[in-house]
């Protein structure tokens, strides 16, 4: 598993894990053995003192919005929260407004490193795009065209955007 990121991400944040918060952290715990090379742990998990990332695999702090984007300060408020806790910084909202886009990609001119910052929905595809373009190290995209989130395109669709705009 050495180029995977591993989640256990729960429905209050746009995953499917709907169990109990214990089980989904030895399931963190778990899949953290396996050795990804980045686990993924919300902010919300590690501001409640539950740290499920045993040494070993890198850390993305993630923080998710799944009701729209909000202001660019509360957003830059946010990842400094979560660089506190090491690792890379996450920040995914939803989109809905096209303009979503440009806040959330303007995060990546406040940021070092780059974070991964992009938005969710079929108005925020933009933003899934251009995160690369602005320096994330690491895009999300769908195998046989199954997403596992609103707005996550394709494999092949992504690759074919990103050789459009010179970078594959």
């Amino acid at each position: 598993m050495s180029r995977s990121v591993v989640t256990v991400r729960p429905v209050p944040e746009g995953g499917g894990f709907d169990g109990d918060e214990a089980g989904r952290l030895e399931l963190l715990r778990g899949l953290a053995r396996l050795r990804p090379a980045y686990l993924d742990v919300e902010l919300r998990t590690l501001e409640a003192g539950l740290d499920a990332v045993p040494a070993g695999p890198a850390r993305i702090v993630s923080w998710h919005d799944t009701r729209g984007t909000g202001e660019r300060r509360m957003l830059i408020s946010i990842m400094r929260r979560a660089a506190s806790y090491g690792g890379i910084v996450k920040v995914v909202t939803a989109a809905t407004d096209p303009a979503d886009n440009l806040t959330v990609l303007s995060l990546y001119d406040e940021w070092s490193p780059p974070p991964i910052a992009f938005c969710m929905g079929t108005l925020g595809i933009l933003s899934r795009v251009m995160a690369l373009e602005r320096g994330s190290p690491i895009t999300y995209a769908s195998l046989n065209d199954e997403p596992t989130a609103s707005g996550q395109l394709p494999l092949d669709l992504a690759l074919t955007m990103r050789r459009y705009l010179g970078n594959a």
